[in-house]
């Protein structure tokens, strides 16, 4: 009689113990523990008149002013974000760009460092690093860019923009052309 009595008391015990776990997961979810999505259209505009720095993906040639990217940079070297006693490294290879930046005549490009490149230079490295890191999504949000589809070999009048956070708090975007082909991938931040 008391072992029917203790299945019994069990029973109820697993079940409020699954109850609980449902209504925390609804609550969870709620509060956004999957992920979020984006997606904005970006206008592109001519960049013609200036000297055009290139970044060079496996899909696409993505074309930025020369001086767009110095006024970006200078805006960012002028921002009290960065702290000299922290970010030292920071702040001088941003300068050091600059410096590269200004003494730019002609147009050129640099390839994504994920590239399959036989001969390795590590200045180009570092500016094309420069170049994903700081300046592509600033510059092509505001469609301050010239996209080349090197598969259809046009200039792209729009491209789309996406943003993707995950259940886990990484932070990721990445761009497609009209047809849906993606272009470049870019990691914003890491979560857990």
């Amino acid at each position: 009689m008391w072992y029917i009595k203790n299945i019994k008391r069990d029973k109820r015990i697993i079940i409020g113990v699954i109850s609980v776990m449902i209504l925390c997961s609804c609550v969870f979810t709620k509060n956004g523990l999957f992920s979020r999505y984006k997606k904005r259209n970006i206008n592109l505009t001519s960049i013609s008149g200036q000297v055009k720095i290139g970044y060079e993906t496996e899909k696409a040639i993505i074309y930025f002013g020369k001086q767009d990217v110095i006024s970006f940079t200078e805006r960012l070297l002028m921002n009290k974000k960065l702290d000299p006693r922290f970010d030292r490294d920071i702040i001088n290879d941003l300068k050091n760009n600059l410096d590269t930046l200004r003494k730019v005549k002609n147009d050129f490009i640099v390839q994504h460092w994920m590239s399959k490149q036989r001969v390795f230079n590590l200045h180009d490295y570092d500016f094309a690093g420069f170049i994903d890191q700081w300046v592509f999504k600033d510059l092509i949000l505001k469609g301050n860019s010239e996209v080349i589809n090197k598969t259809s070999n046009e200039t792209e009048e729009k491209v789309f923009y996406h943003y993707i956070r995950d259940k886990l708090g990484n932070e990721e975007c990445y761009y497609s052309f009209k047809s849906g082909v993606e272009f470049h991938t870019q990691v914003i931040a890491l979560g857990e």
